[in-house]
């Protein structure tokens, strides 16, 4: 009998230990949402992105100290006025931070891809599918895509060559390589999987001699390889990555953007009941039923928080919004429960 209780409760104990996180296609972002990051780029050259494996703690609740901030809007490429370019693309992002834009594909099968122009000194070279999801996706999970470009530019300004040859020989890596807890400055994700990005890259520049006809390696070195490893830390539900790391080859961290809040896309928030917030619309004050106690965040239309973790309980509670500008707003709340309310509200 013991032998048998034995046996019992290391089977249960090791199914614990290796209970897998899934990332799931419903835990991407969608079109209309807007994710706010607080970026840290201030990081000395011995502190380490950390280990990969299972039941992970990763904690970097006092690592992390934001000087920048940014926000990642979502929306649909075929609204967008450089669609024509990426008819291929679903879904784009634009960082209000580095005032960019990405493209990408995802579609019904899990698949993730993003579009990139790694050649683009002309504005003409061709754009480039790279693949790397395909969900669901667990630890262990991995995906491997590859590309060859080959892009010749024309010189008119140096008399010894006319012609300069870049060829780029590219293989991505995404490899979910641990799992387990992630501590952030504001927030502790018990179920996250950790996914790690690199490129296997071979660039190589040649001139063409007007004289020789010849070409030849060029005399300046090619760009790095890119084989440092960028870490995206995902926790289901959440729409998008919570943590964004970027280590240079030595595993230690260079940047980070951890998640400071999020909004939901306008689309969803219509179809979300707004009655736990009265009166709505409000002018100094509303008031928020909660069935148990919860931090609320409060965002403007613009996706910039105005209200952090306002800690409420379970009932009803008063919320002063007179120094709030009119217009429409959207709370999140998330009780200690795990139990999440969003919903807008007019401040008029």
């Amino acid at each position: 009998m013991k032998k048998i209780l034995f046996l019992t409760t290391t089977i249960l104990c090791a199914v614990s230990a290796f209970s897998q996180v899934t990332l799931n296609l419903s835990d991407l972002p969608k079109a209309w949402e807007k994710y706010m990051y607080a970026r840290d780029t201030s990081f000395s050259s011995s502190v380490s992105a950390g280990a990969g494996g299972t039941n992970q703690v990763w904690d970097y609740s006092t690592l992390f100290s934001a000087n920048e901030y940014d926000t990642i809007k979502y929306s649909r490429a075929k609204d967008n006025a450089k669609y024509s370019q990426y008819p291929n693309a679903t879904l784009v992002s634009y960082s209000t931070l580095g005032k960019s834009e990405s493209f990408m594909k995802i579609d019904a099968t899990g698949s993730w891809s993003y579009f990139a122009n790694p050649l683009d000194t002309t504005g003409t070279s061709p754009i480039i599918q790279l693949h790397t999801m395909n969900l669901p996706m667990t630890y262990g999970g991995k995906v491997d895509d590859s590309f060859k470009l080959v892009q010749t530019i024309a010189v008119d300004t140096i008399p010894f060559l006319d012609s300069i040859r870049i060829s780029v020989s590219n293989i991505s890596h995404t490899f979910i390589d641990g799992w387990g807890q992630l501590k952030l400055p504001n927030k502790t994700y018990s179920n996250c999987l950790r996914m790690k990005v690199w490129n296997d890259q071979v660039v190589k520049i040649e001139i063409h001699s007007p004289f020789t006809k010849k070409w030849s390696a060029a005399p300046f070195a090619p760009p790095s390889n890119g084989a440092n490893p960028q870490y995206l830390f995902w926790s289901p539900g959440e729409g998008d990555k919570v943590l964004q790391m970027n280590a240079d080859s030595n595993n230690n961290i260079q940047r980070a953007e951890y998640r400071e809040g999020a909004v939901l896309g306008l689309n969803a928030v219509a179809n979300i009941s707004s009655n736990n917030v009265y009166p709505n619309p409000g002018t100094n004050i509303i008031y928020v039923n909660c069935e148990e106690n919860q931090q609320l965040n409060i965002y403007n239309a613009e996706g910039k928080q105005v209200l952090y973790n306002t800690k409420l309980l379970k009932g009803i509670n008063t919320i002063n919004i007179s120094n709030l500008e009119n217009g429409i707003y959207f709370y999140s709340g998330t009780a200690t429960n795990g139990t999440v309310i969003n919903g807008k509200f007019l401040k008029q």
